[in-house]
C-alpha cells in the first residue's frame, strides 16, 4: 500500500503524466486499491477526462472497466453499469477485445449481484468465449465467479460450488 500511495503523490506533483495516454490506465489501476484515501477518485476522473480530451481510444476501454470496476464496489451500480456499457461499446468499435473480455466479465459481475440472470449468463459467457480465445485467464476467473455468484443469488449453492470449483 506504501509504494502505492508514493505512486500517488508521484502522479500529483506531476500533472503531466496525465497527458501521457499510455500511463492513464496504470495510474488509474493503482487508485483502484487507494479506496481509503479519497485519491483515487480524483485520479480517475483526471484520467477519464485525459483520455477523452486527448482523443485515447486505445485507453478509454481500459480507464472506463477500472472506473467501473471502482464504481460497482462503491458507487450506485447503475453508475457502475452505465460505465461498463461505454467502455464495452468502445472496446467492441475499436476492436479491443482483451479490453472488451475484462469489461464483460465485470459488467457480468455486477449483473449478478442484482440477480439479472439472462444478462449476466450472456456477458460472462461471451467472456469466457473471448478469454479462451485469447488466452485472458484472468477475466475468465471474473466471469466465473460471476456465474457463481449469479447461482448464489438465485438460491442454488451446489450449482454455485460448480461454478466456483470451475473458476
Amino acid at each position: 500500500t506504501q509504494a502505492l500511495r508514493s505512486a500517488a503523490a508521484i502522479v500529483d506533483d506531476h500533472p503531466e503524466l496525465f497527458e501521457e495516454q499510455p500511463l492513464l490506465p496504470w495510474i488509474a489501476l493503482g487508485q483502484l486499491f487507494l479506496r481509503e484515501s479519497g485519491v483515487g477518485h480524483v485520479h480517475f476522473e483526471r484520467a477519464l477526462r485525459a483520455a477523452r480530451e486527448h482523443g485515447g481510444i486505445g485507453t478509454l476501454p481500459f480507464v472506463l472497466g477500472l472506473i467501473g470496476r471502482d464504481q460497482a464496489t462503491s458507487e450506485p451500480w447503475r453508475l457502475a453499469e452505465a460505465t461498463y456499457r461505454e467502455a464495452i461499446s468502445l472496446a467492441r468499435e475499436s476492436d479491443q477485445p482483451t479490453w472488451l473480455t475484462y469489461v464483460l466479465a465485470g459488467l457480468a459481475w455486477l449483473l449478478a449481484r442484482q440477480g439479472r440472470v439472462e444478462e449476466c449468463r450472456a456477458d460472462a459467457e461471451e467472456a469466457l468465449r473471448l478469454g479462451e480465445r485469447l488466452g485472458a485467464r484472468l477475466p475468465a476467473l471474473w466471469a466465473l465467479s460471476a456465474l457463481g455468484e449469479l447461482e448464489l443469488a438465485l438460491g442454488r449453492p451446489s450449482q454455485a460450488i460448480e461454478q466456483f470449483e470451475r473458476q
